[in-house]
């Protein structure tokens, strides 16, 4: 388990606080961490950035801001504030263009730490 933490770290996680809220547990975090990557939401977040949706873009990229907070994964979660904002006032200028950036985090994420 060590080594998820050297990974997390490595990563730019907020490890401290992230166990913190996790009490410590691990085991516990590697789960919620494993189902991040079945979340539908990014999955929906990709569909409704596609179809200009920015009120189901909101909704699924809040959704997966909140899981990836209290996972502590830092640069995927500055990420997603970067989407989330412009959508909370319909602003969709950037939509696309935010959400590969999004994407690409979230690959890189998944590279770097599973």
């Amino acid at each position: 388990m060590d080594d998820l933490k050297q990974k997390l770290s490595a990563y730019g996680a907020d490890v401290e606080g992230a166990m913190e809220r996790f009490i410590d547990d691990i085991d516990l975090y590697e789960m919620c961490l494993n189902e991040l990557f079945k979340d539908a939401n990014i999955v929906q977040l990709k569909e409704a950035v596609e179809a200009g949706d920015t009120h189901n873009a909101f909704l699924h990229a809040h959704a997966l801001k909140g899981v990836v907070g209290n996972l502590g994964l830092t640069p995927l979660y500055e990420k997603l504030i970067a989407q989330v904002e412009p959508l909370r006032v319909d602003d969709s200028t950037r939509m696309m263009e935010l959400y590969l950036e999004v994407e690409q985090e979230f690959n890189r994420l998944r590279q770097e730490v599973l």
